[in-house]
């Protein structure tokens, strides 16, 4: 889940356009070359820190989320 919020603000398409045109690709390149495995390796280290502080991170239709929030 984090990796997905941290990636959709990394990889916009509009983005991505404004910085091909003023940049160049090889900039483009090498920041989502660097960009797309640190936001997951980010996301991994602060889901393992949050887990083992006793978060847990559930989807919106978990039925055990549904129980815990009642």
């Amino acid at each position: 889940m984090l990796s997905y919020i941290g990636l959709a603000g990394v990889c916009r398409i509009p983005m991505k356009l404004f910085e091909i045109s003023f940049m160049g690709v090889p900039f483009t390149v090498i920041r989502y070359v660097v960009s797309i495995p640190l936001v997951i390796l980010v996301s991994e280290l602060l889901g393992g820190a949050l887990a083992r502080r006793g978060f847990e991170m559930s989807s919106p239709g978990d039925p055990a989320r549904d129980q815990r929030t009642a």
